[in-house]
């Protein structure tokens, strides 16, 4: 246990002493606040005033500081700690909605909106999307999201926050139980959660509608419960633990993958640590069953998830060489748009990862104990955390660093047991209250977690539109020409459109995107060559394209996120400079092609006679 009998009986005595007071009230009203601003900062960001950036930081100081300072305080009781950290949980997955209140805006949750879509009208799972294919085989956030609505009758869009909240809640109570019984201190445990608050993806992609945001919950449920001792018939859980494991499996091919490494180093670490026993053979029976679940689920759909995942490995594979060999592109804290992030969150984001980097050397140096402890769960986390380099050296190359964002999730539960341990033996009992020391520790850390995972400012707030930018592409033009589609066009028309316009036609159009990665068909060239060449026309009747859907304001500047489709797009076409308007309007005067709707910003270009006069 972490606390000495000695230290243990001054704690009880100090608390008998001190009278203690629960102030959750209070913290949950700053909350409340926090939100309030944080909405009021989307607002000002729509409509370009100066203040929305502070209002924007302000919001988040007000929404985390209370909390964790009630947290890590020294008298707060224990209702309190683990309500605060629910309450800052749910707080940054609302931090998202108060912002977009009406519709998922970012490129991941669109995907899963059009499955969610898929599910509700066909009542069928596995059914083919078109925006990724691969989405299709992992339906668990679509079917649970899709049982809320049906048992409550809310919306897709409500549903989906319901759930997202609820898997906050399950992750937030998992690490929180399982490090208060590893340590016996339940302020270390909820100090762990705000360590983990701190992690780059926590507000910003762990927030969004996407299938890890449920997987890993999910996982680490999982595992608690596979290693959770404190019931003296605690291996009756193996089989919700395995049951909990598979429906991660089923939920996310990569969390599905971490969750089957995560038994088994355990069954390793306990082999070698405490040799064969009851609890190495427990680990081995859950580890040969999660990896028979990963292994015949991956075979499912089979050779879709091999080429996908074998894609983004191939991809990071040749940015990493060109890294090494000098020829990369990739510049830190600049995106494909040119837009250089500020000096201020420069250092402050590096300075940030750098703390933490720094304060885990001597965590790491004194969780030599838990060795000696021959302590298998304890070491598997300190493993967890010694990975924590690989985080900044990731984000070198592009590819990399969609590897170690999602990876982000779960070293940080091993950075935040082995941090608020250590905090726990050097600060925590001593007779000086550190309170307000770590409290700035932990919001320095957290602001720098905002920082790092979101990148670019833009990513942070609505506002004006701008060229291939996730959420900032998404506007009342591109949305309207998506619900125009749904209303005219005949459902799974196939479409062909920019990478914000696929994503809305699909999500919202009730279209077929064609697209690279679904079609094995690059027809990104028809947008940028100047005029129709044979090429163009064989390549719209190869995909069966229908309709073309174009945003004309593409010719206004460079893509933010690199390309204007998607990844793979015609490499002939470096970005040097925007695609012209004139290749975008190019279909005006061809004969078989018809403008059927404009809105001054999107064109829908009906192109079928191209397709009949084959």
């Amino acid at each position: 246990m972490l606390l000495e009998d000695e230290a243990g009986l001054q704690e009880l005595f100090r608390r008998a002493r001190s009278p203690q007071r629960d102030l959750t009230g209070w913290a949950i009203l700053s909350v409340c606040v926090g939100l309030f601003l944080h909405a009021l900062a989307g607002i000002a960001s729509r409509h370009e005033h100066w203040y929305a950036t502070p209002l924007f930081w302000i919001s988040l100081i007000i929404i985390f500081v209370p909390c964790a300072f009630r947290i890590v305080g020294r008298d707060t009781v224990r209702r309190e700690r683990i309500t605060l950290s629910l309450v800052l949980g749910a707080a940054a997955v609302f931090s998202q909605v108060v912002l977009y209140p009406k519709f998922f805006v970012y490129h991941d949750e669109l995907v899963h909106v059009e499955a969610l879509r898929l599910l509700t009208s066909t009542h069928r799972l596995f059914h083919a999307t078109s925006t990724l294919p691969v989405v299709r085989y992992y339906p668990g956030l679509e079917i649970v999201t899709h049982a809320v609505s049906s048992l409550t009758g809310l919306t897709g869009h409500t549903s989906g926050v319901i759930v997202l909240v609820l898997a906050r809640v399950l992750s937030t109570l998992a690490l929180i139980a399982f490090v208060e019984w590893l340590t016996g201190s339940e302020r270390v445990a909820a100090i762990a959660a705000l360590v983990y608050a701190a992690n780059p993806q926590y507000l910003f992609f762990n927030s969004q509608f996407s299938y890890q945001s449920l997987a890993l919950p999910l996982a680490l449920a999982a595992v608690y419960l596979l290693v959770d001792r404190s019931h003296p018939r605690h291996r009756r859980a193996v089989l919700p633990a395995i049951a909990i494991g598979g429906a991660a499996i089923v939920s996310h091919h990569l969390m599905g993958l971490a969750f089957v490494g995560a038994v088994f180093v355990l069954w390793r670490v306990e082999r070698v640590a405490r040799g064969y026993n009851r609890e190495s053979h427990l680990y081995g029976i859950v580890a040969a069953a999660a990896t028979a679940m990963l292994g015949l689920y991956t075979l499912f759909p089979g050779t879709i998830v091999m080429r996908y995942v074998g894609s983004a490995l191939k991809g990071s594979g040749e940015q990493i060489n060109a890294f090494i060999t000098g020829s990369s592109n990739h510049k830190l804290f600049v995106d494909g748009g040119g837009s250089t992030a500020a000096l201020w969150e420069r250092i402050w984001s590096v300075s940030s990862l750098a703390l933490i980097g720094l304060l885990l050397l001597p965590a790491l140096w004194k969780g030599r104990a838990w060795f000696k402890r021959r302590d298998s769960r304890a070491i598997a986390l300190l493993v967890t955390a010694a990975a924590f380099p690989l985080l900044p050296i990731g984000h070198l190359t592009l590819a990399t660093s969609e590897f170690a964002d999602r990876s982000t999730g779960l070293i940080f539960v091993g950075v935040g047991f082995a941090l608020a341990w250590w905090a726990g033996v050097v600060l925590l009992h001593r007779t000086r209250d550190w309170t307000v020391a770590i409290t700035l520790v932990l919001t320095f850390m957290f602001v720098g977690g905002v920082l790092t995972g979101f990148g670019p400012s833009w990513l942070r707030m609505p506002g004006p539109y701008l060229v291939s930018a996730d959420n900032r592409t998404v506007d009342r033009y591109n949305v309207a020409t998506a619900e125009w589609i749904g209303q005219h066009l005949p459902p799974n028309s196939r479409v062909l459109s920019d990478r914000i316009g696929r994503l809305l036609a699909a999500a919202i159009g009730t279209s077929y995107s064609v697209t690279h990665v679904g079609d094995n068909i690059d027809a990104s060239r028809v947008f940028f060559d100047h005029s129709p060449t044979p090429n163009d026309l064989a390549l719209i009747r190869k995909g069966r394209i229908q309709y073309l859907v174009v945003d004309v304001r593409m010719s206004t500047g460079l893509p933010h996120v690199g390309v204007y489709l998607e990844q793979g797009e015609d490499a002939s076409y470096a970005h040097k400079f925007p695609v012209t308007r004139v290749a975008l309007t190019k279909f005006d005067n061809i004969p078989g092609v018809a403008r059927i709707y404009d809105n001054g910003a999107v064109i829908v270009y009906d192109i079928r006679g191209i397709n009949a006069s084959s």
